[in-house]
């Protein structure tokens, strides 16, 4: 399943809807600054594609909202379509990883290179969408890296054009396998109204 996070405040995020304009990661930044008034909440889905991805479309376009989808490398048919369609729907792609396999993609920095370099062709392979943007499995201050230091995976994606993204709220979806609606409304609104943008 795809688990549903709110982005972390201190960096632009790929997509976002304000005051009903849907504008790109290199706007948002400009638009909200100065504000100084209401909240912003930049909504994101990880893990996916999956079966809920279709569904989650439909919903988003039926409320006019805009989310970034953060996936994992996945190339079978069904899968490819599905990425096609985030961005045909205008949506924003985005990189989580191809394996999503902690040991793996943490066990040195050539190996996460290589896992980012996977799941990016494959993606520019279904949709012709060169993604820089990246979230970190587990989160860039995450207690999964041990054997590698987090920042020289900081330095890869920066030397080769990426921005990555972590979040300051969840749904705690992810958590569990079946976690209900209550829960998640309680989660996201436990924190969410202590943040400005989210």
């Amino acid at each position: 399943t795809e688990s549903t996070e709110v982005v972390d405040q201190n960096v632009t995020q790929p997509n976002s809807e304000i005051d009903g304009e849907v504008e790109s990661a290199t706007d948002s930044q400009d638009a909200t600054q100065g504000r100084g008034e209401g909240k912003v909440v930049y909504l994101t889905f990880d893990d996916g594609p999956s079966e809920n991805t279709e569904k989650i479309i439909k919903i988003l376009d039926s409320y006019g909202v805009k989310a970034t989808f953060f996936v994992v490398g996945k190339e079978d048919q069904q899968s490819k379509e599905l990425y096609k369609m985030i961005v045909d729907s205008g949506n924003t792609i985005a990189l989580h990883s191809y394996s999503h396999r902690y040991d793996e993609i943490y066990s040195s920095v050539d190996a996460f290179a290589e896992d980012v370099k996977k799941v990016h062709d494959v993606v520019y392979e279904a949709t012709g969408v060169d993604v820089k943007y990246y979230r970190f499995p587990g989160g860039s201050a995450n207690s999964y890296v041990t054997r590698i230091d987090i920042f020289d995976c900081i330095d890869y994606l920066n030397d080769n054009g990426y921005r990555y993204y972590d979040w300051n709220v969840s749904s705690g979806d992810a958590t569990f396998s079946l976690v209900t609606v209550d829960s998640i409304m309680d989660n996201v609104n436990e924190t969410l109204f202590n943040v400005n943008t989210a």
